[in-house]
This record gives structure tokens, C-alpha cells and sequence, in this order.
């Protein structure tokens, strides 16, 4: 420490500041906050959307709200949700007279300003008032964390809970934080992580008696929604973990496809290199300093990325995004330390520094909040191909089918939010018993879509909606489908071509998507489109 010292690798000092210059920090954190939340707000009515598995939580907290029950589907009995917490929270807000689904936003931007304040507290606390500042604007107003953060998604709630457990550890209050580790349990099973860690922390540092005792308490908060769950569903593991382990598990190349989606969240261009060479800057500073708590928060960040990549199952964005706030703190610990190591150098004087560090932080700002105009294009591309298509199947549907009609799909969330029908859901998370059909299947589901088929066979809902067009079909599934099921509209991203409507088009459409050997060069846009069949009657 003394070597560290004296070489200049500790310039940053953790004792408050000055009046003159705590006015200014707050100031800047304030800014920061404001443009955060601004930020958030833009992106939702600018350019943002829910996200597909979002809409899940959204039929179900609706069902909830209008006392049908916690269920996906009307009188089915199955826990599709695996973030119940969520689920149960949204469900409160059509009472007041808001949607689920703008509920989700407002809770998941209040969540995002207390994450904000407690990383910008902890990196502040543990090495100096710059590193909190720098640490809350590059959590707050990333692109990625804003864009995940506001999907109706779960992610940013459990981020705040999860953070808030450990700020309570740091502050000694452990039956509170007890408390937030039943939450972050009852939020997302992931939430066991976190526990385990700062449970082991109090065995170290109270003995093993408080360690039991606060671990009971933060059990204790979670074990109502166990018993009802076994009581109502029959298990409390959610079934759509089942269904993914199922489907995803133990894929082939899925352990590399993994590690290359993790690794290319840190690396790949200069702006990813460049940033997580000040991140790892900021963990060895949090060494030198015995930063504990973020020293625990990086060892939950690698635990939980390793967890993804060995579980070889899909991993969704969404899942790499609660760890990235440790991300955020170790940066804001590195470009601190390295703005103070260069002021320090250069013998620029602190009124000078201050108001460089100041502008850096401005200019940083200024730069973030411009990324919504760059990636406007990008996220509209995203939105009609993952929402505008979903709504287009719903409104067909709606207009075409009759409310006692099965609708088969493999994406239930939009199409099952915005119809009333009973949705046979062909990935198995809200409909156990296709599972059986895939534990049959012999080579990952990209590679062929047979089981699908096979689906179609036993249980015959009237009509089907085929999304995976480019997975490949064995010639006897493609006649089985043709003879038994006919292609009545093609949804694409502009609209729904029908086969009455407009036949030379739909038929020009479904050859190219049907096509055996579909070019490469069609497979991003085709995958896009999706066909709605409908049974022939026997």
C-alpha cells in the first residue's frame, strides 16, 4: 500500500471533499440523475418498445387484475412467470388506471434512479466523490442499459434490489438487508446468488449464528409465494425454465455461442476495448483500496456471467444487463483514478482540475443522451420486426378467427396479450405438454423444425402461426403441413398479405419462404415474416 502510494497509484482520496466542491459534485450527480431519467423517458416515447417476453408478464398480470387468476392461459394452472414479484407489482396498476405495460415503465425507471444513487454512493465511498460521479453517468446513460432497462422486462427492479442488499450490508443494517435478499429471490431466482454471497459475508463477520438468522428472515420473506405456488401451481419452479432448459440446454455449440455473446458485451471495437481497459483499471484500484463491497459486487458479476455460460442455455441480452452495473462502478473507479493521475502529472491546479473534470463529465453527458439519434434507425428496425409484425398477427387473428379457437405460435408474448384467444404455446413455456416432444428431438431445434410438425399432428389447433420459416423442414413434414394445414396471410413487416386479397404476391412470398434451399441473402429478411395457417377440416 505504501509502494502505491508513493508511485502515485492511489491519488484519489475517499475523504469528503470541500464545501465548495461538494455543492459541485452534487450538482453534476443531479445532472446526472435528471438526464438519466430524460433519457429514459425520450427513449420510451421517442423510439422504444417492449420487449416480445415482456408481454408474458403483461397477459398474466391483466388475468391477475381482472381476477381470473395467475395464469397465461384462462383455467390452466401453469407458472409461465419466472419473475413473479414483477408479475404481482404490475398487476396493481390497472386499479389506478394505468396499463400494465406503462406501469412497467414507471417502476423500471424509478428502480433506474435508485441504481443510479447507490453506485454512485458505493463507488464514492469506497474511493473517492469523482469515481461516483463518473459511475453513475456511465451506468445511467448507457445505451444498452437504457434500451434493456425500459422493455417491461424485470431487469431493472432486481438490479436496484439486488444493489440495495448491498448497500444495507455495507451499512450494517442486516436484518433490512435480509429482507432484500427474499425480494431479489422473489424477483428472479438469480437472486439466490447475491444471497449466498452476502450470507457468507455475515457468517465471516458475525459467526454463524446471525449468518442463520438473517438467512430464515430473508427465507422467510420469500416462503409465501413458495407455498402458494406449490398449492396453486404444483411446484414453485417457473415451467418456462423447464420448457428453456429443455429446448436450449446442452445444444450444440451453444457453450461457445455463449462465450462469444459475453465477451463481445466487453470487447470487439476500440470504444468496447478502450472501456473495459478503464473497468479493469478501476477493479485493481478497488484491490489496492480493499474496496470489500465492490470487490463483492465484481466477484457477483463474474460468478453470474460464468453461471450463463456454463448453463449453456439461450442467453438474452436482458440477462447480461443487472451484472453490468458492477461494470459501471469499476469504470467510474478507473476514469477517475486516471483523470486524477493525469491532473496530478500535468501539476494542473485544483481549481483547473475541478473544472476540467467538471467539463469531461459534461461533454460525457452531452455525448450519451446523442446516442438516441443515432440508434434511433436501429431500434425502429428492431421494433418492426419484433412488435409491429406481432400486432399485425394479433389484429388478423382478432378479425379472422373465433374466440373458442386455439392459436398455435412459438412466440406467445404480443399475439397472447393482444387476443383473447387460448394460445398453444410451441416453445412449451406456458404449455407443458408439447415438452415431451421436444426432450424426442435429436438435433438442435435450428436445424430442424420436424418437432414442430409433430406438434401439429397430436394436437390439431385449428390455426397455426410459423415463425422460424428459415429452420428447415424434412420433405414428409413440408406435405404433412400442406395437406393438413392451408396458408391463408404472410405478416411482414408492412403489413398482412393475404392469399385472397392479394394472391400473386402471397404466392410470390410463401415459394420464397417455403423454399427448400432458401439463399443466404433471404434469410435475414424472410425470418422476419411469419405464416398463419389454418386446419383443414377432416
Amino acid at each position: 500500500m505504501k509502494l502505491a502510494r508513493k508511485v502515485g497509484l492511489l491519488p484519489l482520496s475517499a475523504e469528503p471533499p470541500g464545501q465548495e466542491k461538494t455543492a459541485i459534485l452534487r450538482a453534476l450527480l443531479l445532472l446526472v440523475v435528471l438526464l438519466s431519467v430524460l433519457f429514459r423517458l425520450l427513449y420510451v416515447f421517442y423510439a422504444g418498445f417492449s420487449w416480445e417476453d415482456a408481454f408474458i408478464h403483461f397477459r398474466i398480470a391483466e388475468n391477475l387484475a381482472n381476477g381470473i387468476g395467475f395464469v397465461y392461459n384462462p383455467g390452466e394452472r401453469v407458472l409461465v412467470s419466472s419473475a413473479p414479484f414483477w408479475t404481482l407489482l404490475i398487476s396493481v396498476f390497472p386499479a389506478v388506471g394505468l396499463s400494465v405495460e406503462g406501469g412497467s415503465k414507471l417502476v423500471s425507471i424509478l428502480a433506474e434512479v435508485g441504481t443510479i444513487l447507490l453506485l454512485a454512493y458505493l463507488a464514492r465511498r469506497y474511493v473517492g466523490p469523482w469515481a461516483g460521479v463518473f459511475a453513475a453517468a456511465i451506468y445511467g446513460l448507457n445505451w444498452s442499459v437504457v434500451y434493456w432497462s425500459t422493455s417491461g422486462m424485470e431487469t431493472a427492479l432486481f438490479t436496484f434490489v439486488t444493489l440495495l442488499g448491498v448497500y444495507l450490508y455495507v451499512n450494517k443494517r442486516y436484518v433490512w438487508m435480509a429482507v432484500a435478499c427474499g425480494l431479489m429471490m422473489w424477483v428472479r431466482p438469480e437472486g439466490a446468488l447475491m444471497t449466498i454471497l452476502l450470507l457468507l459475508l455475515t457468517l465471516k463477520g458475525l459467526g454463524i449464528r446471525e449468518a442463520l438468522k438473517h438467512g430464515a428472515i430473508a427465507v422467510a420473506v420469500v416462503t409465501p409465494w413458495v407455498v402458494f405456488a406449490w398449492a396453486y401451481f404444483g411446484s414453485p419452479v417457473p415451467n418456462s425454465l423447464t420448457a428453456k432448459a429443455v429446448i436450449y440446454g446442452g445444444t450444440a455449440g451453444s457453450f461457445m455461442r455463449n462465450y462469444l455473446i459475453i465477451r463481445n458485451s466487453f470487447i470487439g471495437d476500440p470504444v468496447r476495448d478502450l472501456a473495459t481497459l478503464i473497468a479493469l483499471t478501476g477493479l485493481a484500484v478497488a484491490v489496492l483500496r480493499r474496496a470489500g463491497p465492490v470487490l463483492l459486487l465484481t466477484a457477483w458479476m463474474v460468478l453470474w456471467y460464468f453461471a450463463y455460460w456454463l448453463s449453456q442455455t439461450a442467453l438474452f441480452q436482458w440477462y447480461l444487463i443487472p451484472p453490468y452495473s458492477v461494470y459501471g462502478i469499476l469504470a467510474g473507479i478507473g476514469l477517475a483514478f486516471i483523470a486524477s493521475i493525469a491532473t496530478s502529472w500535468a501539476r494542473i491546479p485544483s481549481s483547473l482540475t475541478e473544472i476540467g473534470k467538471a467539463a469531461g463529465a459534461l461533454m460525457l453527458v452531452l455525448l450519451l443522451v446523442a446516442l438516441i439519434v443515432r440508434e434511433r434507425h436501429n431500434v425502429q428496425k428492431n421494433k418492426e420486426a419484433e412488435l409491429n409484425i406481432r400486432v399485425y398477427i394479433s389484429e388478423w387473428i382478432d378479425k379472422h378467427t373465433q374466440d373458442n379457437e386455439a392459436i398455435a405460435i412459438e412466440g406467445i408474448g404480443v399475439v397472447g396479450y393482444m387476443t383473447d384467444r387460448y394460445i398453444l404455446d410451441l416453445a412449451g413455456l406456458a404449455s407443458p405438454q408439447v415438452l415431451p416432444y421436444w426432450e424426442r428431438q435429436t438435433v438442435p431445434w435450428w436445424k430442424n423444425a420436424d418437432v414442430l410438425v409433430d406438434i401439429l399432428k397430436d394436437l390439431r389447433p385449428p390455426y397455426y402461426v410459423r415463425q422460424s420459416v428459415v429452420t428447415p423442414l424434412s420433405p414428409q413434414a413440408r406435405e404433412w403441413l400442406f395437406q393438413n394445414y392451408r396458408p391463408l396471410a404472410i405478416a411482414t413487416r408492412n403489413g398482412v398479405v393475404e392469399a385472397q386479397g392479394q394472391p400473386k404476391l402471397f404466392q410470390s412470398l410463401l415459394e420464397r419462404m417455403e423454399s427448400p434451399a432458401i439463399s443466404d441473402s433471404d434469410v435475414a429478411e424472410m425470418k422476419r415474416y411469419h405464416i398463419i395457417y389454418a386446419r383443414i377440416s377432416s
